[in-house]
């Protein structure tokens, strides 16, 4: 095999192409700039350029793991959420665009909000995208972001220091032991394992075999954390606070019902950048106010 750019790479293409990966050209491109550290762009450009031995074992290493389906992200270490680099790994979640509308419709609130330092918790935090972007985008907040995973709380605090976002209050907790006794927060925000068990081993092999179950599924009908998170809503949350939680396809009708009977007000579901219905929102009903 030669062992320039523009011939290692149809090689790398195929392999992938025949392992069923999506965007196998791409992938090989990504991981071909990510072995010999030249941006992707660049690499049609600089065709000619040999691969050094090195660089060729490290890619050729990289496209097996792909291959076996691993995720991209995982294999490269990192990967981008709004607009922030994180650090990913099997024991976070790889963030995904539709939990962008969930920081977004969060940011709205926050910025809508008469309170000077609202209290913010995440619960479920894995990398910490949630968090680490609610207080870059609004530093007046002060943001509590909880894990059952010890990993997971340290790779979202690396993630902080990486990108030098600060103010936030990690906490390997349960959801179902006692947190905060006595403390309260104006807005809630979850992006919860959400996929149903049966749904759960149809996925595709990155997801199933590689991503944390912890952080994908209840193993059960998808909706026990998203249960009781509305049960404990009521008692979290201020007078006027709001709880956004990210739901899976096809959930948001029997969710908006099961807030009903809790009682939570003004109840809104936004959609994806698919239009699937994805954040749900609601609040406790204001009764007194606060500076």
């Amino acid at each position: 095999m030669e062992t320039t750019i523009e011939s290692v790479l149809p090689w790398a293409h195929e392999l992938l192409r025949e392992s069923h990966v999506p965007e196998s050209l791409l992938n090989a491109e990504l991981l071909l700039a990510h072995a010999t550290g030249i941006d992707r762009l660049r690499l049609r450009i600089e065709g000619k350029r040999e691969v050094t031995s090195g660089e060729l074992s490290l890619f050729s290493s990289l496209i097996r793991r792909r291959a076996r389906r691993e995720p991209l992200q995982y294999i490269v270490g990192t990967t981008e959420f709004m607009g922030i680099i994180l650090s990913v790994n099997p024991h976070v979640l790889i963030p995904r665009p539709e939990t962008e509308v969930l920081v977004e419709r969060a940011l709205d609130l926050l910025r809508a909000s008469v309170v000077d330092h609202p209290e913010v918790l995440d619960v479920g935090t894995g990398s910490g995208n949630i968090a680490l972007s609610i207080r870059r985008f609004f530093p007046a907040a002060r943001v509590t972001a909880t894990d059952i995973s010890d990993r997971a709380i340290e790779t979202a605090m690396q993630n902080g220091r990486m990108n030098r976002i600060d103010g936030i209050d990690f906490q390997q907790v349960d959801l179902f032991s006692p947190l905060f006794p006595g403390k309260k927060f104006d807005l809630i925000l979850s992006n919860p394992p959400y996929i149903p068990q049966a749904e759960f081993e149809t996925l595709e092999p990155e997801v199933r075999l590689y991503e944390p179950m912890l952080a994908t599924t209840d193993e059960g009908d998808g909706l026990r954390l998203i249960r009781a998170l509305l049960r404990i809503g009521l008692e979290w949350l201020n007078p006027g606070g709001s709880m956004l939680l990210e739901l899976g396809h096809g959930q948001a009708e029997t969710v908006v019902r099961e807030a009903e009977q809790h009682g939570l007000q003004d109840i809104r579901v936004y959609p994806d950048f698919a239009g699937i219905p994805r954040v749900f929102s609601a609040s406790v009903l204001q009764t007194e106010s606060r500076g």
